[in-house]
């Protein structure tokens, strides 16, 4: 059992005495708060009776009281002292602090009967410290908040939270075509599909944006201050099947012989055409095969196809001639066919 105790007090604004209020905690009452008003005239006086009237603030209530002389007769003297008490009921917790206050006011003419306020805190000191574990994802099987006194030891839950997995259909995959030099028909393709996240408890954290766990169900723990808890999930993505189609492309000399995962790629992951299930978001870079043909041949485009020359020949008067073309390149001349 322990108590703890306040008071405050306010002077008569004519002098007339002074108004006391003294509050207590006894934690063998818990969720009450005690207390005792006096008013302690110091006066003599011939009122046959008064009457004093106060409203009392005590934490989280607020009542109304009165506290009234016994009458002495007419015109008899004496020292009036007013008593009144009790309890109410107000939540009460360890290392609370609770406000406290009153007014008073009489039933004459005098108006207002205590000046300074009067006002106090009735402070709980806090015996026990609190593991809090904090909800945040709706998770279920999970733990109790618990409390432990100090320079005691406790064990972390051992219950193990679990959260549901989530499909998002929001969450379409992004797959990035990079052309490595050649001309791609798409850019960008998205699934859609959606996906789904799965989650993994890995411990407590003692922060929301901490990235590692610092303790593990059934741990041993001895609180130095209140602890706070949230759990750490890893998270699991699994595409829903969504697919893209591989698009074509087309490179001068060159075939598309697929798209790979880097830019110096030589296998590939799937040909153009070929439907392709990304599992995160991606860039996928053309895989080029050498066409040897077209690299040491000519070819001449005619309307919309290109056609490779065999032959090339020379008018001289009304004659033709075959002969073998070159292309100047800067200062040097090449023969065309040959790579060029």
């Amino acid at each position: 059992m322990a108590k703890y105790t306040a008071s405050c007090s306010g002077n008569h604004p004519s002098g007339y005495g002074t108004m006391v209020m003294e509050v207590e905690y006894n934690t063998s009452y818990p969720n009450t708060i005690w207390y005792s008003i006096y008013y302690n005239t110091d006066y003599y006086t011939t009122w046959y009776s008064c009457t004093v009237y106060f409203h009392v603030v005590l934490g989280s209530a607020s009542f109304d009281l009165s506290i009234g002389a016994p009458d002495k007769g007419s015109y008899g003297y004496q020292k009036i002292y007013f008593v009144n008490g009790g309890s109410v009921n107000v939540p009460i917790s360890d290392g609370g602090s609770y406000y406290c206050a009153f007014t008073a006011s009489n039933n004459n003419s005098w108006g207002p009967m205590v000046l300074n306020d009067p006002h106090t805190f009735l402070t709980i000191p806090q015996n026990q410290w609190k593991i809090n574990y904090h909800n945040l994802n709706g998770a279920e099987n999970w733990p109790e908040n618990q409390t432990v006194n100090k320079g005691s030891s406790t064990t972390i839950s051992t219950l193990v939270p679990q959260r549901a997995s989530q499909t998002r259909t929001d969450s379409n995959f992004i797959v990035t075509f990079n052309g490595n030099e050649g001309a791609v028909g798409e850019q960008t393709l998205s699934t859609n599909e959606g996906n789904t996240y799965h989650y993994t408890f890995k411990g407590w954290k003692t922060s929301e944006d901490a990235t590692t766990a610092t303790y593990q169900p059934g741990a041993s723990v001895t609180p130095s201050s209140d602890i706070n808890l949230y759990a750490l999930w890893q998270e699991t993505v699994v595409s829903n099947g969504g697919k893209i189609i591989l698009p074509y492309g087309s490179r001068w000399g060159y075939t598309l012989k697929g798209w790979g995962t880097s830019a110096s790629a030589t296998a590939t992951i799937g040909a153009p055409g070929a439907q392709y299930t990304p599992t995160q978001n991606t860039t996928l870079y053309a895989v080029w095969q050498e066409d040897p043909e077209k690299l040491t041949s000519c070819y001449v485009k005619n309307n919309n196809s290109w056609k490779k020359v065999t032959s090339f020949y020379l008018k001289n008067g009304s004659s033709w001639v075959n002969t073998t073309p070159f292309v100047k390149n800067g200062n040097n001349w090449h023969e065309v066919g040959k790579g060029q």
